[in-house]
């Protein structure tokens, strides 16, 4: 299963996510939900630092399957609409396959 865990500001505001883990949605080939949990919270990073200019702090492991994403400032409301977009997709993604595959975990101060 993949975990997607999600940290809020005292604003309401995400400042960090961080993915861990494999969906095996289809051990025995291309994983689709892996691919696109993947795709959806790297794009968000990409949109953060190239299209925003805002400094994150990152690292990927792609063979354990984690990713761990921090902006250095606080967010405002442009990287909250990258941070909310991304989100709205991974909920999309967890409609979409039912079951054990995606968990996404909210922490609010």
């Amino acid at each position: 299963m993949i975990q997607v865990d999600l940290y809020y500001n005292k604003h309401g505001r995400i400042r960090r996510y961080t993915v861990s883990g494999h969906a095996e949605a289809n051990p025995e080939g291309f994983d689709e939900v892996c691919y696109a949990v993947s795709l959806n919270t790297q794009i968000a990073t990409n949109g953060l630092n190239e299209v925003l200019h805002r400094k994150v702090t990152y690292s990927i492991d792609e063979e354990d399957g984690n990713l761990s994403v921090c902006l250095d400032s606080e967010p405002d409301a442009k990287t909250d609409a990258i941070l909310q977009t991304m989100v709205c997709g991974l909920r999309h993604l967890q409609r979409s396959y039912p079951g054990q595959y995606l968990s996404i975990h909210e922490h609010r101060r």
